[in-house]
């Protein structure tokens, strides 16, 4: 079922998206094509070429204009959108369909390992009322996608941390609650540890396996549902790396209206990509 956003919260979010949208797109320049790895600092202007943020405005104008191949996604992004033994370019190429018609208002920027992750408002002016505004999320790449999808929920007052590895850990724990909390739970599968997968779905059907999948993606599905219960908004904190540098907590402050449960959110560094993914949440 989609779940529609607070009116309140909406017209919040427009409104940041203004403030930001009067800078002109002249900040946080980018790097090269590649999954965010952590790599700290400001990325470096290319003297003769589009700042980062320039190519992602310009991402955005195509993406709702139709004009967004497969090629510009990141392998690693295609890898996670196509399910086991799907040609990555024909799912990414349906997937874009939907972003057809819609215009982008952005209302937060940061720079996150060498990409910048862009936060805001998508609007489909042909679309009925309540699915015509929606929150958005894109991790670019030196022109590249690396992660984008659409929620009807988004966390609030959020800050992001300095430190650069915790920076690339929380734009992906923020990337997998939004789109637990209102998006499309199937692609919050990408953002999850493999091994963390298989734990919470030990066992996969007959038909699970025969598709390519070593855990139950149903079962999944339906687990991420159960987590997202009656919460529209959260507030993020990270508290320490953990064990190693390649584990960071984070604080998870889930918000029901009338009430806010505390959860606890492991980020685990993956050793053969670098990547970070999310290898654990519960409520404290």
């Amino acid at each position: 079922m989609r779940l529609t956003m607070d009116r309140r919260w909406l017209a919040a979010l427009l409104a940041a998206a203004l403030v930001v949208g009067c800078d002109g797109g002249k900040s946080k320049p980018g790097s090269s094509e590649g999954s965010a790895s952590g790599k700290g600092g400001s990325a470096p202007v290319t003297p003769s070429g589009p700042t980062a943020r320039q190519q992602a405005d310009a991402f955005l104008k195509d993406l709702g204009d139709g004009k967004v191949a497969p090629d510009r996604l990141t392998s690693a992004f295609k890898k996670k959108l196509a399910p086991p033994g799907k040609d990555g370019d024909a799912v990414a190429k349906e997937w874009l369909e939907q972003f057809k018609g819609a215009t982008f208002k952005v209302s937060e920027e940061d720079k996150v390992g060498e990409a910048v992750a862009l936060r805001g408002l998508a609007i489909f002016p042909n679309k009925k009322e309540s699915e015509r505004s929606t929150a958005f999320s894109l991790r670019l790449v030196n022109g590249h996608a690396d992660w984008l999808h659409t929620s009807g929920r988004q966390g609030a007052e959020i800050k992001v941390p300095a430190d650069a590895s915790m920076a690339a850990a929380h734009d992906t724990v923020r990337n997998f609650l939004d789109v637990m909390l209102g998006g499309d739970v199937r692609q919050a599968h990408g953002l999850m540890a493999a091994a963390w997968r298989k734990t919470l779905s030990p066992v996969a059907d007959k038909s699970d396996t025969q598709q390519g999948y070593d855990y139950g993606p149903g079962f999944i599905d339906g687990k991420l549902r159960s987590w997202r219960s009656d919460y529209t908004s959260y507030t993020l904190t990270p508290t320490d790396h953990g064990s190693s540098k390649d584990t960071i907590v984070f604080v998870a402050l889930m918000d029901a209206g009338n009430k806010k449960d505390k959860h606890t959110v492991k980020a685990t560094k993956d050793a053969a990509t670098g990547e970070w993914l999310v290898s654990d949440f519960e409520k404290q």
